[in-house]
C-alpha cells in the first residue's frame, strides 16, 4: 500500500500541483482554447459572494464569515457522481468520512470520529437530525433527491453559540432548493454493480403567482459490502422516500415554507440476524417576516417520528421542536440577534431478546430549553468587526450549560480577510451514556455522575482572492478537550464516565482555481494531530476497543481534488482524487481513490452519465477494528440517466 501511495502521489498529485502553479502564474492571460459552453459551476467571485446562513443564522457572504466554513454546491455534488449525502460530504475540506457498512458512516471534522460519531451537529432545512439515543446522526435515513439540494454548508470547529450542544467539532447544514427553483419534471435513475438500482421522480409547479411546490418519490437499493476475504457481508440496504415542499411569498414582508418527508427501508445485518427496519416522517413549517434588510423574525416548528429495529434493540422516537429568532439593528454599529427554542423528545426503547445491557428506563421524555444572544459590532467601518455571543440551555441529563464565543474579523483589502475566534462547546449526555446498563447491577446514584464533554477552541483563519481565477482559504486551530467519555470498571459497572482529556491541533488549506473558462479545480488539504490521555482516576476495562481508541480514530492527513471539465460535443469529464491517511488505533491502512464521471448531453434536457467510484482498489477498509468481520468498500461502476422537462 505504501508503494502504491507513493507512486500515485508522484504520478497524480505532483503533476497537478505543477500544473496549478503554472496556470496560476498565467491566469492573468485569457486562454484562446475553445469550449462548447461555459462551465456550469460558479466563478470564484460568485463562490466568495455566495450567501451562507450557518455561521450566524442569517445570510452572509462566504468572504465575510469569521469562521472556518466550507460550501459544497449542488453542482459540485451532481458532478461528483455521488448517490448519497455521506459520499457528497467527502468533497468537504477537513471532513473525515468513513463507511463501515452499507448503511453506517462515521463523519467528523477535526477528529474524534467513530461509527457512532457524536461531535457534529447536523441540520436539514433547519430540522435538527440529532438522536438523543447517542448524540449523533443515523446517516442511513438522511436521504434526498440530490438534484434538489442547493448546497451543504460545513462549519469546522464549534458552532454551539448558534446551534447548541453537540456542535462540538462542527456543523453540517444540508439545504435544499426553494420550490420556485425546481419547477417542471425531473426523472433520474440507473444502476450498477454496487448501486444495484436507484431512481427518483420530482414534479414542481405553481399554486399561484407567488406560491410554488414540488413533490418527489425516491428509491435506492444498495448492494452489500465485502469482508477482507472477499465474501459478501450480506448487509444490502434499500429505502424508499417521498415528500413535498411549498414556498409562498404571502406579501412583501411575509414568507411561508412548509415541507415534509416519509421514508421506509430495510437492511440485512448478517446471515444469522433478522433484517433491520427503518421508517419515519417529518413535517416542518417556517414563517419569515422581513421588516427591513437589518431586521427579521423567523419562527419555525417541526415534528419528527422515527422507528428503528435492529437485532439488539427497537427504538421509537417522537420529536417536537419550536424555535424563534429575531434580528435587528441597534444604532449604526450593532446587529443584535437572539432566539429561544423548546424541544421535547419522547422515546421508547426495548430489547426484542434478553441481553446483558439494556436501556433503563425503557421510556423517557427529554426536554431541551435554550436561548441565545449575539451582537455583531462594527469597530472600524469596512475594516474591523467583532462578534460576541453565547448559548444558554438546559437539558435533562447535565442541567444548565453555557456556550460562549468571541470572534473578530479584519479586512485589510476587499479581496482578503483575517479572522480569529475563541469558543466553548459541550457534547451533552444521552441515553446511551446514562441509561445503558447491566440491569442486575443498576446503581441509580452512579448513573447521575456522567457530565458533558467540553472543548475550548482557538482558531485563526485567512482568505484571499489573489486574482479573478484563484483564491485560497487557510485555517489553523488548537482544541483543549476535557471530560471526554470513557468506560470505567467500577463496582456495579461498567459505567460511562468522563476520564479522558487532551488536546488537538491542525490546519487546513483550500484552493479554488478556474484554470480555464471550461475547467475549474478545487484542492483541499488538512492536517490533524490529536493527543488524548486518561486522567488519574481512570479505571479501564483492559479490553481492546474500550480505551482511548473508543473516543476517536483519526487520519493525520486528508487530501482531495475535484476537477470539473467541460469538453466539446456537450461532454463533461469530472474527476475526484481522495487520499485518507492511515488510522492509528485500531489500525486501518491509508488509501488513495479516484472517482470519475463522464456525462453527455445529447439535448439540453437529457443527461447520460457513466460513473466509476473507488477505481484504485477492488476493495478497501475505511474504519473499524482489524477483524474478520470488518467490512470493506468496493469499486463501484454504474450508469445514470437524468431527464428534465
Amino acid at each position: 500500500m505504501k508503494s502504491i501511495s507513493r507512486s500515485l502521489f508522484a504520478g497524480v498529485v505532483i503533476p497537478w500541483t505543477i500544473l496549478l502553479l503554472f496556470l496560476s502564474s498565467a491566469s492573468g492571460q485569457e486562454s484562446s482554447s475553445p469550449s462548447v459552453a461555459a462551465l456550469k459551476s460558479m466563478s470564484l467571485e460568485e463562490l466568495l459572494n455566495q450567501e451562507v446562513t450557518s455561521a450566524s443564522r442569517r445570510p452572509q457572504r462566504v468572504a465575510e464569515v469569521a469562521t472556518a466554513i466550507d460550501v459544497i454546491t449542488g453542482e459540485e455534488i451532481h458532478r461528483a457522481g455521488v448517490n448519497n449525502i455521506p459520499d457528497a460530504l467527502r468533497l468537504g475540506r477537513g471532513l473525515h468520512v468513513a463507511e463501515a457498512d452499507s448503511h453506517t458512516w462515521g463523519i467528523s471534522a477535526r477528529g474524534l470520529n467513530t461509527t457512532a460519531g457524536n461531535k457534529m451537529q447536523v441540520l436539514m432545512d433547519g430540522r435538527n437530525l440529532y438522536s438523543p439515543l447517542f448524540s449523533g446522526v443515523f446517516w442511513d435515513v438522511q436521504n434526498y433527491v440530490l438534484e434538489d439540494l442547493d448546497r451543504i454548508e460545513v462549519i469546522r470547529g464549534p458552532g454551539a453559540t448558534m446551534w447548541g450542544a453537540n456542535a462540538f467539532n462542527g456543523v453540517i447544514n444540508i439545504i435544499s432548493k426553494n420550490a420556485r427553483d425546481t419547477q417542471g419534471t425531473l426523472v433520474t435513475g440507473g444502476g450498477g454493480n454496487e448501486e444495484a438500482g436507484f431512481g427518483a421522480i420530482r414534479y414542481g409547479g405553481e399554486l399561484s403567482s407567488n406560491s410554488f411546490y414540488r413533490v418527489y418519490l425516491d428509491y435506492f437499493n444498495r448492494d452489500d459490502l465485502k469482508y477482507a476475504n472477499g465474501k459478501d457481508a450480506h448487509d444490502n440496504f434499500m429505502l424508499g422516500q417521498t415528500g413535498f415542499r411549498t414556498d409562498t411569498q404571502l406579501n412583501d414582508i411575509n414568507a411561508l415554507t412548509v415541507q415534509g418527508d416519509y421514508y421506509n427501508g430495510a437492511y440485512n445485518i448478517d446471515q444469522q440476524s433478522p433484517d433491520g427496519r427503518v421508517a419515519g416522517g417529518n413535517l416542518l413549517g417556517r414563517w419569515t417576516r422581513t421588516f427591513s434588510p437589518e431586521s427579521e423574525l423567523v419562527v419555525q416548528s417541526y415534528f419528527d417520528n422515527t422507528h428503528r429495529r435492529q437485532f439488539d434493540f427497537v427504538e421509537d422516537l417522537n420529536t417536537f421542536d419550536l424555535d424563534a429568532q429575531h434580528r435587528f439593528a441597534l444604532g449604526h454599529r450593532n446587529s443584535i440577534m437572539f432566539g429561544l427554542e423548546y424541544r421535547l423528545m419522547a422515546d421508547q426503547i426495548h430489547n426484542p431478546a434478553p441481553t446483558i445491557l439494556e436501556f433503563i428506563p425503557e421510556e423517557r421524555n427529554m426536554q431541551l430549553i435554550s436561548g441565545f444572544v449575539q451582537d455583531e459590532i462594527i469597530l472600524i467601518q469596512d475594516r474591523l468587526s467583532a462578534t460576541i455571543g453565547s448559548k444558554f440551555e438546559h437539558n435533562d441529563f447535565s442541567g444548565f450549560e453555557v456556550q460562549p464565543s468571541i470572534r473578530a474579523a479584519y479586512t485589510p483589502a476587499t479581496n482578503q480577510m483575517l479572522w480569529a475566534g475563541i469558543s466553548r462547546a459541550v457534547r451533552s449526555p444521552t441515553r446511551i451514556d446514562v441509561d445503558f446498563r447491566v440491569p442486575a447491577f443498576l446503581n441509580n446514584q452512579l448513573r447521575d455522575l456522567y457530565k458533558s464533554e467540553e472543548v475550548i477552541a482557538y482558531e485563526v483563519g485567512y482568505r484571499i482572492q489573489l486574482r479573478q481565477r484563484l483564491s485560497y482559504d487557510i485555517t489553523t486551530f488548537y482544541n483543549v478537550y476535557d471530560r471526554l467519555r470513557s468506560i470505567e470498571n467500577i463496582p456495579g459497572g461498567p459505567y460511562f464516565r468522563n476520564e479522558f482529556e487532551g488536546d488537538g491541533y491542525g490546519f487546513s488549506v483550500s484552493q479554488n482555481f478556474r484554470a480555464l473558462e471550461w475547467w475549474r479545480l478545487r484542492l483541499n488539504y488538512s492536517y490533524l494531530e490529536t493527543r488524548l490521555k486518561p486522567t488519574a482516576n481512570h479505571q479501564g476495562l483492559g479490553i481492546p476497543g474500550t480505551g482511548i481508541e473508543a473516543e476517536g480514530n483519526d487520519p493525520r492527513n486528508l487530501f482531495s481534488a475535484q476537477s470539473l471539465l467541460n469538453l466539446p460535443f456537450n461532454l463533461e469529464f469530472d474527476q475526484v482524487l481522495r487520499f485518507v491517511d492511515k488510522l492509528p488505533n485500531p489500525k486501518v491502512p491509508a488509501y488513495f481513490e479516484i472517482d470519475l464521471r463522464l456525462a453527455w448531453h445529447p439535448t439540453a434536457n437529457l443527461e447520460l452519465a457513466l460513473i466509476a467510484r473507488n477505481l484504485l482498489d477492488n476493495q478497501h477498509p475505511e474504519i473499524g477494528p482489524d477483524l474478520a468481520t470488518r467490512e470493506e468498500v468496493e469499486r463501484s461502476i454504474f450508469g445514470k440517466v437524468t431527464w428534465r422537462f
